[in-house]
């Protein structure tokens, strides 16, 4: 009685370990960060390829994380989280409007995450 019981949660296990991860597993690019005309909107995009290589059904959420830093007073922004859902392709697009009557050039920094999957550091020098 005691094998069957160790058994059976040993295949407990070894079955909830199977799908750990949520299907985010893979890997997670980040695209260099550009400025609209105004000099006041920044956008990225991600994109998400699964490590199973399947197309997306549905797109999980993705969780952007931006920050700035003055270039010369190196004033640090708190960091403004941006949550966005990933298309069928397996691409999300995030933007970060920066404030007006900016004094001196920013350092736009931006990161992704999906689960347990971060992109590289991207960033973009943007004037007032």
């Amino acid at each position: 009685m005691k094998k069957l019981f160790l058994m059976c949660a040993m295949f407990f296990v070894v079955l909830a370990g199977c799908g750990s991860g949520g299907g985010n597993s893979g890997s997670l690019a980040l695209s260099a960060p550009v400025v609209d005309s105004t000099n006041s909107i920044v956008s990225t995009t991600a994109t998400y390829t699964p490590a199973s290589g399947k197309t997306l059904i549905s797109g999980p959420e993705v969780s952007f994380t931006w920050w700035t830093v003055g270039e010369t007073s190196q004033t640090k922004s708190p960091e403004v989280p941006v949550n966005g859902n990933l298309n069928n392709g397996g691409s999300a697009t995030s933007q970060l409007t920066l404030p007006l009557g900016r004094i001196e050039n920013l350092n736009v920094f931006v990161t992704a995450q999906i689960g347990g999957v971060k992109s590289d550091i991207k960033s973009i020098k943007v004037s007032p």
